[in-house]
Parts: structure tokens; sequence; C-alpha cells
């Protein structure tokens, strides 16, 4: 009954993409004689509410946020399904978002930025090293783009990829772009394509539960903005871990380049001002 309307399936589809949230909480909540029930009486109903999100095959152009949805549940109930029935209801669940149609690529995703040389100038000087390298221009231009930023000497800098990384507190920096597509560099909506499932980051590996643009304002050069994010990511032990950024961002032709250095929230209090440091000495042209 519920698969003859798509509206109605979709509706519950997204419902149970929140309902898993409440899995930890819920199972906090029962005694151990109570355990087997909760976990067996929400796996019943989240094997029967994703039967519902088969009806979405019906439609040619699902959205991207109920495919990340139906992931992001799949994984977090196959790893901590412990009855027989939790695993039924993870295989339903991961059927329903294998069954759902091809999408389209978002194409305000932040993507990896592609290097035009075979490795970075790199200086170090005290406590400080800086970073310059050629990357391409927008696909399809024969564009080339300048760029720099410095960070503390302790990070290590890859050689393959824009990337630095400190192994110590785990705090990274990487460089994306995003098409402006005649978007301001003041609007929100182009940093949230740092979080696209089609960005850099999630397909890394690094899944992303939620995200928020907090603030967007004037950066220390004309031309650039400087943005506060926060995030929260899945570890691969399927942990939930929050965590804090500040990006530096200018544009060059309609391509909006982005300089991303975060921390784990429960260390932002330690890595801000290292990240805001290096975040703005980034620099695109």
């Amino acid at each position: 009954a519920l698969c003859a309307s798509r509206n109605l399936a979709s509706t519950v589809a997204h419902a149970a993409i929140k309902l898993h949230h409440l899995a930890p909480f819920l199972l906090r909540k029962t005694d151990h004689n109570k355990h087997f029930f909760c976990t067996s009486t929400m796996s019943a109903a989240l094997t029967c509410i994703f039967a519902a999100a088969g009806a979405l095959e019906m439609s040619r152009t699902p959205s991207r946020a109920l495919v990340d949805g139906l992931a992001r549940a799949s994984r977090r109930l196959a790893a901590s399904r412990r009855d027989t029935l939790g695993a039924q209801a993870a295989a339903a669940l991961s059927a329903a978002a294998v069954a759902l149609p091809a999408f389209a690529v978002d194409q305000d995703a932040a993507i990896a930025v592609e290097r035009a040389g075979f490795s970075p100038r790199i200086q170090t000087k005290g406590k400080f090293s800086r970073y310059e390298d050629t990357i391409l221009g927008a696909k399809g231009s024969k564009r080339t783009v300048d760029i720099a930023f410095e960070y503390p000497s302790s990070w290590t800098a890859f050689k393959n990829s824009v990337d630095v990384i400190d192994g110590n507190s785990g705090t990274t920096a990487t460089v994306v772009a995003v098409p402006l597509r005649g978007r301001s560099l003041d609007s929100k909506a182009v940093y949230a394509g740092v979080f696209s499932a089609d960005g850099k980051i999630q397909r890394a590996g690094t899944p992303i539960d939620e995200f928020k643009v907090l603030r967007v304002s004037d950066g220390v050069l004309p031309d650039y903005k400087e943005i506060a994010l926060k995030y929260t990511a899945v570890s691969p032990n399927q942990r939930l871990v929050d965590r804090r950024a500040v990006a530096t961002a200018t544009a060059v032709g309609d391509t909006a380049y982005i300089f991303v250095v975060s921390a784990a929230a429960v260390k932002w209090k330690d890595e801000e001002v290292r990240c805001s440091t290096a975040a703005r000495t980034f620099t695109a042209q």
C-alpha cells in the first residue's frame, strides 16, 4: 500500500533516515533484558519502512541527500546489528539504496584540484613552511592557477596531492575547487559543496553525516572570503566525530578555490589559532 504512492514512500523514506539517529539513544535507555526487544523492534520497523523506499524507483531523479542518507543508515545499522532481524533490516536498507535509479553528479561539489607539475615548491623557514604550486584551471580550459599558503613546519605535505596533515593532532588542510556558476562568494551554498558526496572529502573516504556553514565574512585580502564550518564525519569504526574548520576562498574566473583547514572539535580550542593563521595565508591567482 505504501509503495502505491511515490510521494508517501518518499516521505516515509526521509523519515526513516532520521530514525536511525535514535538508535544509540534508545539502546542507552534500555536495560539488558529489554535490549533484544528494542533492537528487534527497531530493525523490524526499519525493514518495513525502507521497503517503502523501493517506490522511489519510479523517480528518475532521486535527491543526492536521500541516497546519502540511505547509505549512512545502512552503515550504522550494519555496524550495530546484534540479531538476525537487525541483519535483515540492514540488508533491506542496502537494497533500497542500490535500487534507487542513477542520479546526476552534483555539479556544485568541491572537487580535488589537479596539480600541473610533478611536485610542489616548499620552502621551510623556522616554524613555518610555504607551499607553492601550479594547478590546472576549470575543466575544459587551458588556464592554470598559482596557489600558495603557509603552514606549521611540523605538518606533513603530500607530494601527490594538495594536502597537508598534522599527524599528531589530526588537523588537515586541503585545497578544493567549486564552480560558481554565477553565484557570489558570499553565498553559503557555495561552501556546502565542500561536503557533497561527490566532493573531494567524501570521495577520499570520509563520509559526512551532517554539516553547517556557520558564517561567511570578508577575508584578510581584498576579494577573499573567510568561512567558518562545522561538520560530523563518520570514522572507519562507524563513530561520529565532530570537527570544526576555517577556510579561505577566492574566485579565479568562474571557479572558487577554497583552502579548508580542519581539526577535531574536542581539540578546536587548541587548534583554532593555528588553523585560522594557516587559512589566512592562502592565495590563488
